[in-house]
Formats: structure tokens, C-alpha cells, sequence
């Protein structure tokens, strides 16, 4: 009886195999750092809701709200910041993020409150730090719309290094479980950059897509405006209403939320927002989430008055709208609740583990093929290792400076000290070695100001996850250091 021969997979040219890996190479070069920073700010900022909770572990829980309670609340911070400064907003408690927030922005002023379920303020937000992780990932604190194109040019590198991965690797499915843990260096390396890039591909090119999209909407929009003449964010905007500054009493939020939620039958309040308070211009604005939908949020819009005067339609209007709310669902992990959110943060730290991989593999390359750049090999750990441990340390400094130059001027240091040490592995031992230290501060540190509240809830989980990350960076590093001693 003869045997079938296996099937053979088409030969992919050396040459196109040897383009794409250059290209490969160079484009990560040029972005890798940055990458990597968005990468890793993402990850965390899956987490945005429980960070806060983590942050500010002594602000009120509330699970529930009424309706009367929310509008209370808004008045009161209405009252407390006085007329025409800004826009109010208030967030509804939810799965993961039980607490009611009022935020007033406006020129001038971006502040938010806690109030507790009677709609009584009862504290400042004070969550500097989750706020800049926030901004990190979005915009790399830099200047609207610089830092969102900048984070959608990101995105498009990102999905080019995935697409020249793929191509210059002809058998990387087929050796989607092959590891040479015996190997070099540079194959332990390769193999663990080259699985978790398979492994993760459906997420990976997910959240590349819609961040790209979401980073460049901003350009997107603009030529469109230059062609048309006309603005495509009306469309999200919702119906407008005339601005008109003559004095009117603030709306009944209360009877505004009951009808919204009567407007969308199985939907949850998510947030409610009151444009130009006080004002007969005024305009009211109601986030209903719809969990069974992927595009989950339907906004309902009011005059001040109460009337309903139309629908965002990101439920059932356009497909054009339909898709752009269910595009935030997909690069933010909002559906599905505590599960998704774990498996986002599990394969987000895929992708930054994938981004940084990239670079290590290239300079072990070069350092295999004669033509080492010690230098370089010194800095890249000092951005990998150093930006979870300079994150850190802007936690710690968040209650006296702001996070955002304690974090720029900690990462630069990182890397200033990394070039005296004698080459990129001892700076990598060093550098994880810090962050462990670091990670225990943190969690002791969030523990004493907490007064027991850090073990249990939220901010319990949050200390629980960075003391096993601790003890997994300490593990391998200790048995390294017996090895080498």
C-alpha cells in the first residue's frame, strides 16, 4: 500500500523573502521605541477604570444611582464652579468602575468630583496617573491633533511590521509550536517574537485597525471638510442646537435620564452630559449602553427643556456610524465584561512583549554577524524595562508633581545610566531588578494610604497582579544571578 506524499507548500522566493525582512527591520527601527510605548500604555489603559479605583481606593462605591441623585450631583458642581465656565458631564457607576463622577470641562477648568449615591459630592477625582496613561496611549502627550496622527501613523507601522513579519517568514504558521529552547540567544528570542505574533494575529491586527483609524480620523476629517465643504463630525456630534447665551434653568436631568431609558428598552445609562448650562442654548446628551450589541453605545439628545430632539444613531442608524461605534468596542475591550478585559491585557502585553522583541532580535543579529552597536544594546533594555519601572515611578510622584515630567525625565535618566554599565545584559539585570523594587512600593505604598481598602475590591486586584508581577520578573532574574555567580 503506498502512502500519500505530504502536501508541499508553494516555494516563496529568497529575494521577496530577504525584501520583506529588510523592510521589516528598518521600519521597526525607526518607530520601535514608540511603538512599544503605545503598545505597553494601551495595555494598562484597558485597565482605566480599575486604575481609578486603585488610585483613589477611599472615594465612595456606588453600584447603583438614581436618576434624582445624578442630577443633585450636577447641580451641585454647576453651583460649586459657577455659570459659563464649561461643559458638565456625569459618569454612571458600571461592572468595573462603581463610582458616579461629574466632570466639568471647559477653557479654562477640567476638574471632576465623586459624589455618593444620594448625588452628594464627596471628594475630588484625584486620579492624575490613570489620566496621563490615558493621554500616553492616545496621544503621547503631545498636542491635539499632533499626538492623535502621530498614535494613527503608529498604528498603520504597526500593521505594515505585522503584514512584512508574516512575508518574510514563509513557514511561520507552520512552526507555530516549534521552540529551540536549546538554541542561541538570538533563536529563543526569534521563536518566542514569532509564536506570540501567530498566536495573537486576530487581536494584534484588530486593535492595530482601529487604532490606526481612530489616529488619522482627525486627518481623515479635515480632507473631507477641505473637499465638501461640509464638517463629517456633525455626524457624530448629533443634532446641534443654536448657541444661545440668554439665561434658562438648568434641565431636569432626573425626568431626561427616565425618558432616555424608556427611548432604548434593555439599554443602561452610561453618561450624561449638559452642554452650555443654563443657557436656552443649552443641550442634554445621554450614552445608553446596549450590551448586546457590538456597537454598544446609542447617545440620545434633549433640548433643555426635555424634549428629545434626535438619536447619535450608532445603533441603528448608518452603517458608516455603526461601524465607527463598534470599531471602539473592538480596540477598547469594552464588551464582554471582566473577561475580555483580562484577555486584552494578557494579549496587549503580547503585542509590547512582540514590539519590543523586534529590536533585541536585530541588534543579537548584528552582534552574531561581527558588527555589534554595544551602545544601542545598552539603551534598548533602558526602554524596555525602563518604562514600566519610570510609569512606576510617576505613580509614586503623582501625589506631589504631576506624572507626565516625572515619567519623561525618569525614562531619559533610565537611559543616561544604562550606557556606564558593561553591556546591554547587565543593564537589563539592573533595570529589572529596579522595576521589582519599585512594583513592591507600589503595592506597600497603595496599602498603607488605603487603610485596608487596598486588599480587597479593585484595588485589590490591582495589587494582587503587580505583586505576582514582581515575583515574576524576581524568579528568572534571581536564578540568572546564582548561574552567573
Amino acid at each position: 500500500m503506498s502512502r500519500k506524499a505530504a502536501p508541499r507548500w508553494p516555494k516563496v522566493p529568497a529575494s521577496f523573502v530577504r525584501a520583506m525582512l529588510a523592510g521589516h527591520s528598518e521600519l521597526g527601527l525607526v518607530l520601535g521605541a514608540v511603538i512599544y510605548l503605545v503598545c505597553l500604555s494601551g495595555t494598562l489603559a484597558v485597565f482605566v477604570n480599575e486604575f481609578q479605583l486603585w488610585e483613589q481606593p477611599d472615594s465612595p462605591i456606588v453600584t447603583t444611582v438614581q436618576p434624582a441623585a445624578v442630577g443633585r450631583a450636577m447641580q451641585a458642581v454647576h453651583a460649586q464652579v459657577g455659570p459659563g465656565i464649561g461643559d458638565l458631564y456625569a459618569t454612571m457607576p458600571a461592572d468595573g468602575a462603581p463610582r458616579l463622577i461629574v466632570s466639568v470641562f471647559g477653557p479654562d477648568v477640567d476638574r471632576g468630583w465623586v459624589a455618593d449615591a444620594t448625588g452628594a459630592l464627596a471628594d475630588e477625582d484625584r486620579t492624575p496617573w490613570t489620566e496621563f496613561v490615558a493621554e500616553l496611549h492616545m496621544r503621547l502627550m503631545l498636542p491635539r491633533p499632533v499626538g492623535e496622527v502621530l498614535v494613527g501613523v503608529v498604528g498603520v507601522a504597526l500593521m505594515a511590521l505585522l503584514i512584512s513579519g508574516l512575508l518574510a517568514h514563509p513557514r511561520i504558521f507552520r512552526d507555530a509550536f516549534d521552540f529551540r529552547l536549546a538554541g542561541s540567544r538570538r533563536l529563543r528570542e526569534a521563536d518566542i517574537h514569532n509564536r506570540l505574533s501567530v498566536w495573537a494575529l486576530p487581536f494584534h491586527v484588530a486593535v492595530t485597525l482601529t487604532g490606526a483609524f481612530f489616529g488619522l480620523a482627525t486627518v481623515l476629517v479635515a480632507a473631507l471638510t477641505t473637499l465638501s465643504h461640509e464638517n463629517p463630525m456633525r455626524l457624530l456630534d448629533g443634532p446641534a442646537m443654536a448657541a444661545d447665551a440668554a439665561p434658562a434653568p438648568f434641565p431636569d436631568v432626573a425626568a431626561i435620564l427616565i425618558d432616555a431609558e424608556a427611548a432604548q428598552p434593555g439599554g443602561q445609562t452610561t453618561f450624561v452630559g449638559v452642554e452650555r448650562p443654563c443657557t436656552a442654548g443649552q443641550r442634554v446628551m445621554v450614552g445608553i449602553d446596549m450590551p448586546s450589541r457590538l456597537a454598544r453605545g446609542e447617545r440620545l439628545y434633549f433640548d433643555g427643556s426635555g424634549r428629545q430632539i434626535g438619536a447619535g444613531g450608532y445603533v441603528s442608524g448608518p452603517l458608516g456610524l455603526q461601524a465607527y461605534a463598534a470599531a471602539a468596542s473592538l480596540h477598547f475591550g469594552t464588551f464582554g465584561g471582566e473577561p475580555v478585559k483580562l484577555v486584552y491585557g494578557v494579549l496587549g502585553l503580547a503585542l509590547s512583549v512582540v514590539s519590543a522583541g523586534g529590536i533585541s532580535i536585530w541588534l543579537v543579529r548584528r552582534r552574531d554577524q561581527g558588527r555589534p552597536l554595544p551602545v544601542l544594546e545598552k539603551i534598548w533594555p533602558a526602554c524596555v524595562w525602563g518604562t514600566p519601572l519610570a510609569l512606576g515611578v510617576a505613580f509614586l510622584g503623582s501625589r506631589l508633581l504631576p506624572p507626565s515630567p516625572v515619567f519623561w525625565v525618569t525614562l531619559t535618566g533610565l537611559a543616561g545610566l544604562s550606557v556606564l554599565f558593561r553591556d546591554g545584559i547587565a543593564a537589563s539585570r539592573w533595570l529589572r531588578a529596579a522595576l521589582v523594587g519599585v512594583l513592591a512600593g507600589l503595592v506597600i505604598l497603595e496599602l498603607a494610604l488605603s487603610k485596608g481598602a487596598g486588599l480587597t475590591g479593585y484595588a485589590g486586584r490591582i495589587n494582587a497582579a503587580l505583586a505576582l508581577a514582581a515575583i515574576t520578573i524576581a524568579i528568572p532574574l534571581a536564578i540568572a544571578r546564582r548561574r552567573a555567580g
